[in-house]
């Protein structure tokens, strides 16, 4: 109603109707999560044959997450990891192949770090910024040879020890508080297979599914550990 008789003829002539501009993609959009109440999912040991199911779960609510993939994923998982870059999901470091990193040599974590962000952005196309630490083991010293800030978790939802469902599922809708991060892990299929529902419920609670960039207003912190935001 708003087009002018010349704009009309345009489009006529383009053969389809306008429907206006396409919106970005969840996980790029500013959020204030000091105004709202945010979670961050994420989900770590990937990229896995599930990936693109939660990938399409999170697409279908117009959602957002944050997925900690392992660099030695990367080439078999190229597409899934351009996907999440096109989908507007955050993509950080999982390391290379999920050592002890404490026990390592300080070249040894620097070696895990480097190669895995080498891989994940030359297939991804991202930035890779933050890594998460294998079971959450970290030094300073670890921190230190890294060279960038560790992104762990405040709701385990022990999704690894195959849980039924619906205690999977309650554990990740009822335990979240706001500003959370919540650890999943995209290789198994209960939590595949629950992850709609996980994203239902914690839409049903009022809150807005973020990435770990997004929870922290933007932009991630250059150092240091961190289990939520602050």
């Amino acid at each position: 109603g708003l087009v002018s008789p010349l704009g009309a003829r345009v489009l006529a002539s383009a053969g389809e109707a306008y429907t206006g501009p396409v919106a970005a993609p969840a996980g790029t959009r500013a959020v204030d999560c000091r105004l709202v109440p945010c979670v961050a999912l994420t989900y770590d040991d990937g990229p896995s044959d599930l990936t693109s199911g939660i990938l399409d779960d999170l697409a279908a609510r117009d959602a957002a997450a944050t997925f900690f993939a392992m660099g030695q994923n990367a080439q078999a998982y190229a597409d899934t990891l351009a996907r999440m870059t096109k989908d507007g999901q955050q993509l950080e470091g999982h390391t290379w192949n999920h050592p002890h990193l404490p026990q390592l040599t300080d070249a040894q974590i620097s070696g895990q770090i480097v190669d895995s962000t080498v891989a994940l952005e030359a297939v991804s196309g991202q930035d890779i910024t933050a890594f998460r630490p294998p079971w959450g083991e970290f030094t300073p010293r670890v921190l230190a040879a890294a060279g960038m800030p560790a992104i762990l978790w405040d709701v385990d939802t022990n999704d690894w020890r195959g849980p039924p469902d619906d205690v999977l599922i309650t554990h990740a809708v009822e335990e979240p508080r706001a500003g959370p991060i919540v650890l999943l892990h995209d290789i198994h299929p209960v939590t595949a297979r629950t992850a709609g529902a996980v994203m239902d419920g914690l839409l049903d609670r009022g809150f807005q599914l973020v990435t770990v960039r997004q929870l922290f207003g933007g932009e991630l912190p250059t150092s240091g550990a961190w289990r939520r935001a602050p």
